[in-house]
């Protein structure tokens, strides 16, 4: 489960002022603090907005895959932020960019299939342009 009843009670607030303050209705708070609807990224900019702490801090400490697999992972957060920076870093190198939503997801799909799977396994089953990015988070 999501983070958001935790820091909204942190900050003291109601489930209808964290709504007014994020622009949204209670019944959406209440949707997204019982995952009945989906953590996006355009949801955790505006509840971290509202809550005064990083997008980071709405996310489980067992992040299940959001990519559309239904894994029960735990989430490596070192493991994630090298995955980031690796894809930061393919993406610059050939002159492409991804929106914020699909950077996350990818990211945290290759998150996945490295902490599920043999390095050797993870090579077979990418596409050759992410077989890039897993070499380079092998070197952080």
């Amino acid at each position: 489960m999501n983070r958001i009843r935790e820091w909204r009670h942190r900050r003291g607030l109601s489930v209808e002022e964290l709504a007014r303050r994020s622009r949204t209705t209670p019944s959406q708070i209440s949707k997204l603090e019982r995952g009945e609807r989906r953590l996006t990224l355009d949801w955790m900019t505006r509840l971290a907005k509202a809550l005064a702490c990083r997008r980071e801090d709405l996310l489980p400490s067992d992040l299940a895959a959001s990519a559309g697999a239904d894994s029960n992972l735990p989430l490596d957060r070192e493991l994630l932020r090298r995955m980031g920076r690796a894809l930061m870093r393919h993406l610059k190198e050939e002159g492409l960019e991804l929106a914020s939503l699909r950077f996350l997801e990818t990211a945290i799909a290759l998150h996945d299939l490295v902490a599920n799977h043999p390095a050797s396994q993870v090579n077979e089953e990418l596409p050759a342009e992410m077989k890039t990015v897993v070499r380079l988070i092998s070197r952080d």
